[in-house]
């Protein structure tokens, strides 16, 4: 039967279980809008809903999901936003008219302007500490208005705050902006990922949740670019300029999102069944066959579940029985993301240090993006062939071997009279930026969406992107609902990908 680990079966918690995967009929009396739900749904719709999932392959998800896949894609854009607007104030400490403008003059034979180090640290700092507070504040707003609503108010600060960072007068100006435009660059990483787990099919939840990670790359890829653009310029706009370019992304987004569908399981919780299935419908080709009534049935089903898991919606729940396994998951995730030594956010710069010149700091900086970009792209072919679990130790095993060898080439003797040093871990750190966003950068999206329960996903979110996030489970070709049950038994992580569910699911499945 079920696998427990730390304490003893409850035969009435599981019979409950159970009962709700065959029948629905044990679903909590205290669930809001239960009875709206009930009468919409049968086990076996949901069911046949479930069997869908499994049976859909790739391309041909993609073909009948094409709409969402657009849809999510297109939210997605926030990420790119927000990958430029973070990244821009480390590649401008390399640039020389930023340096001029906002730096102190240490003499030739000390780098010349440079941006004091208490002031980098304060401006890096200030964005990170902003998204700390805009992650965990967006969650409630996303609860109660939806994922649509929230991304617009955020769009509109984001285009009010851009102001303050192009016509800023001093670098305490352009601290306070950090700050501030952190606060909302905090919320699209949980309104963009949250938004893409909840649109496509399983199949595709993979590709798309790992297609932010590109939008990162891309957003990065730009940035750079636009400012190697105007490494030859002396003057305030080669800054400014740039900076000025964040609008972009705005407007496009307040253009398209009127016409983009709300979450179909926010609606559901939200016990707007008729609105829910509209949005599923707008998400699929009207020629697919796909039933989006079993789809809903299905959808339903693993929100009863989880109701009846005594799951709520407060941050509290988190914590709570089988949902700390997931938070400290999806933490580590993001932890080990960061601690992996992902080269971006200073690459420019750091190339600079080594002992380039600008333009060439800023040509590494261009050739690392583009690593990165085509590295993103060949994703896929660890999601395809290999597990979540073993694409991700194995790279991380190459992420530690490579970042020693780069750190011990410093030790060398002639270090500071021999160039090839220098350019040997300029090149590491290109191969490993390719690596890495192949492996550690779009897996970790992956993961981190299919490992939430449903209802305290939006929370879950605001966690695990505050610390920017050790592996945990196999959770590739599972539904959600089949992951809520595995946590809840508290299947151990290495056994996920071979667990066999009970009858009444994979029976049910059948049908």
């Amino acid at each position: 039967m079920a696998q427990q680990t730390g304490k003893s079966p409850d035969p009435l918690k599981m019979e409950q279980e159970k009962d709700i995967g065959m029948t629905l009929e044990h679903a909590p009396s205290n669930a809001e809008g239960y009875p709206d739900k009930q009468a919409q749904i049968s086990a076996a719709m949901a069911s046949r809903g479930t069997a869908t999932e499994h049976r859909l392959g790739y391309w041909e998800a993609f073909k009948l999901y094409r709409k969402g896949v657009f849809w999510s894609m297109f939210i997605s854009l926030s990420i790119i936003m927000r990958a430029y607007d973070i990244e821009i104030s480390g590649n401008f400490y390399a640039l020389p008219a930023f340096q001029r403008a906002y730096g102190v003059d240490y003499g030739k034979d000390h780098g010349g302007y440079q941006i004091p180090a208490k002031w980098q640290v304060a401006m890096s700092m200030g964005s990170l500490v902003g998204q700390i507070i805009g992650a965990y504040l967006v969650t409630f707003p996303m609860e109660r208005f939806g994922r649509k609503k929230t991304l617009a108010a955020s769009l509109a600060m984001t285009g009010v705050l851009t102001f303050m960072q192009v016509f800023a007068s001093s670098l305490g100006v352009l601290v306070a902006s950090m700050y501030l435009s952190g606060i909302v660059w905090g919320s699209y990483c949980v309104i963009a990922t949250t938004y893409a787990s909840e649109v496509l099919p399983l199949s595709l939840r993979g590709f798309l949740t790992g297609y932010i990670n590109l939008c990162y790359v891309m957003g990065q890829f730009i940035q750079t670019g636009v400012t190697r653009g105007f490494i030859t310029r002396l003057d305030q706009w080669a800054y400014r300029i740039p900076f000025a370019l964040q609008w972009f992304w705005p407007v496009i987004l307040l253009i398209g999102l009127p016409f983009a569908p709300e979450s179909p399981w926010w609606l559901i919780r939200q016990n707007k069944m008729d609105q829910a299935e509209q949005s599923l419908q707008k998400l699929v080709q009207r020629t697919s066959g796909i039933n989006t009534k079993e789809t809903l049935a299905m959808m339903v089903k693993t929100d009863l579940l989880e109701r009846d898991m005594e799951v709520g919606t407060k941050y509290s729940d988190c914590w709570k029985g089988s949902n700390r396994r997931r938070m400290e998951i999806c933490i580590l995730l993001f932890v080990v993301q960061n601690w992996s030594g992902n080269p971006v956010g200073f690459a420019t710069y750091f190339f600079e240090q080594i002992g380039l010149n600008s333009v060439q700091a800023f040509d590494m900086g261009v050739g690392l993006n583009g690593v990165g970009f085509v590295g993103t792209l060949l994703s896929a072919i660890p999601l395809i062939y290999f597990g979540r679990r073993t694409a991700y130790l194995c790279a991380l095993g190459f992420m530690v071997a490579t970042l020693f060898t780069v750190a011990l080439l410093s030790f060398a003797h002639d270090y500071k009279t021999n160039n090839s040093y220098r350019w040997a871990q300029a090149t590491l750190l290109i191969v490993l930026q390719f690596i890495w966003q192949m492996t550690l950068g779009p897996l970790t999206y992956v993961v981190v969406c299919e490992t939430p329960l449903d209802q305290v996903e939006v929370q879950d979110d605001c966690y695990r992107d505050n610390d920017r996030r050790s592996h945990g489970p196999e959770t590739k070709g599972r539904t959600y609902e089949e992951l809520d049950i595995m946590f809840e038994r508290g299947v151990p992580a290495r056994k996920f990908k071979t667990y066999k569910l009970d009858d009444e699911i994979v029976d049910d499945a059948e049908i």
